[in-house]
């Protein structure tokens, strides 16, 4: 049985346990790991969840911004309870939402509370160029008065140093034991057939269309390729790409699955070859998809975008640009040369080598061990 180590107060993005949304993002899934992390090592946690717009035209923005008031209010409450021995965690997303967390970094800084400020998702440096000189003043001033900042990706340690950071960690994306204990170690599959899978948020920005083109163009090749796209998408968005399909007319070669858990998706996707990710998504980070993937042994071939070049660390699988049939070409060539499993077992060993939950507690151990 662990021992109260002290008192965190998170905040950040969740989806009660309660509640299973179709939804919900990395933010989401990363919070509740990096929590059972915390919990597990002896920390009493106190969540405050970061408010969502509701959909209502008139009222949207005014509930909106009285529920981020709400949340402000209730740290200082919290705060004053917990101020003995206590740590203050914040999930960041800065672009709009900087302002609230700046006023959670003061607050912590104030009771004088320890400070860890989490920067997630990717776009960092391309919000703070684009945003005006107040924006800036404020992520400065956030970064430098956290005790420390843990980075989602390793591309921004250095940036997070030049912003005055005192203590920079990287903190990836990682997998949960119990689900790594889940996934089988890679082995050969049939050669007969290309298997591609996408798994997750079903957007236009993910490039939904360029992986039903990826798949349409190896069938034009003369190779059996199938597709399973597994996840949510808005009913619009799902029309249009069920249409794409269609047009291409390789209806017959291509599946989709709605919502599932994860463990789920392991029972699908395990047996699959190759996880095609072309995202073009502003604020791509580090994804759970793709590291999932990996960790399934399946074969990335993604976007230069976000955190993947470093994630999936093999410049051959990474695409510069959304060109389906550079896609296509690199699976391929993979297919015919037969090199599929050094890959996969390359991407496999890539996760459990840094990307697991044992590495995720020796990062959260070092960014809370202030004494």
């Amino acid at each position: 049985m662990t021992t109260n180590k002290g008192n965190v107060l998170f905040y950040g993005p969740f989806t009660p346990d309660s509640k299973i949304d179709k939804r919900r993002g990395g933010g989401e899934v990363g919070n509740k790991k990096t929590v059972n992390i915390l919990s597990k090592l002896g920390y009493c946690m106190s969540i405050l969840a970061k408010p969502y717009p509701k959909k209502i035209k008139i009222l949207r923005v005014p509930i909106y911004f009285s529920e981020l008031l709400l949340v402000i209010i209730k740290s200082i409450y919290k705060c004053l309870c917990l101020r003995r021995n206590l740590i203050v965690h914040i999930s960041g997303f800065y672009s709009h939402l900087i302002y609230v967390e700046f006023i959670m970094v003061l607050i912590g800084k104030f009771f004088r509370c320890y400070v860890i400020y989490e920067v997630r998702a990717g776009g960092m440096i391309y919000l703070y160029d684009k945003n005006t000189s107040i924006y800036k003043l404020f992520f400065k001033n956030t970064i430098k008065m956290s005790d420390v900042v843990l980075s989602q990706g390793s591309e921004y340690v250095d940036s997070l140093v030049k912003f005055g950071a005192k203590k920079v960690l990287y903190y990836p994306n990682f997998i949960s034991d119990n689900i790594l204990n889940k996934i089988r170690k890679s082995e050969n599959k049939d050669n007969k057939i290309i298997s591609i899978v996408y798994f997750g948020r079903i957007h236009k920005a993910k490039r939904i269309d360029v992986i039903v083109d990826v798949a349409n163009y190896i069938i034009n090749c003369g190779y059996h390729c199938d597709l399973e796209i597994i996840g949510y998408g808005e009913d619009k968005y799902m029309l249009e790409i069920q249409g794409y399909i269609k047009e291409r007319r390789i209806e017959s070669h291509v599946l989709f699955t709605p919502f599932c858990t994860i463990e789920e998706i392991i029972k699908i996707a395990q047996n699959k070859q190759y996880f095609v990710f072309p995202s073009e998504e502003i604020r791509e980070g580090h994804s759970n998809s793709l590291t999932e993937a990996m960790a399934m042994g399946i074969v990335p071939v993604v976007s230069d975008n976000g955190f993947n070049r470093t994630v999936v660390a093999d410049d051959y699988l990474i695409v510069d640009g959304y060109d389906y049939k550079i896609y296509g070409d690199i699976i391929i060539d993979i297919f015919n040369s037969k090199n599929w499993i050094l890959y996969s077992n390359k991407v496999q060993k890539r996760v459990f080598d840094n990307y697991t939950e044992v590495n995720a507690a020796v990062t959260l151990k070092k960014a809370y061990n202030f004494n």
